[in-house]
């Protein structure tokens, strides 16, 4: 563009430079302003449909997780049940071989009135101490007492054992 006019004292001087200069730059901040704003207003209905998906989403899972609570409870009961069989059994499979092998040291046995009497020979204190230990681990008894230990003539032992039930 070609401006044949001259130009004035005030458009040569500072201010006039500097007010032509803010009129020019400032077309473009404010058409920059209202992009942004544009920008910001738009970005809100997505941010908005966002966050209504996220809430719609939430909501959801948890329904599904509260449907599957019952079922949660009821394994995890099971879970506890197992684990409480488990530990049953390993109890009675080492029961069973510690009667096993009481009875392989057995030459008397005597029930009358509440009170079983066990008579039997071991090859050594540790069977001895074995034997003690697991009838008292068992709470079943009343009183279980080692009344009598005695050396046998070939070093093996013979105990009487009493057990209150």
């Amino acid at each position: 563009m070609l401006n044949l006019l001259p130009k004035t004292e005030f458009e040569l001087s500072f201010w006039g430079r500097f007010l032509k200069w803010s009129l020019t730059t400032g077309r473009y901040i404010i058409i920059l302003v209202e992009l942004a704003v544009i920008i910001a207003f738009i970005s809100r209905f997505k941010l908005d449909h966002d966050l209504s998906d996220l809430g719609d989403s939430i909501a959801g899972k948890q329904a599904l997780l509260e449907a599957s609570s019952n079922t949660e409870k009821t394994l995890r009961l099971t879970q506890t049940r197992l684990i409480e069989a488990e530990q049953k059994i390993k109890n009675q499979s080492s029961t069973a071989l510690i009667l096993e092998k009481i009875n392989s040291f057995m030459t008397n046995f005597a029930y009358a009135d509440n009170l079983l009497t066990l008579t039997g020979i071991v090859t050594s204190e540790s069977d001895l101490g074995l034997i003690m230990e697991q009838l008292n681990k068992d709470k079943i008894y009343k009183s279980v007492s080692l009344t009598s230990v005695s050396t046998e003539p070939n070093n093996n032992l013979k105990f009487i054992i009493k057990i209150w039930l």
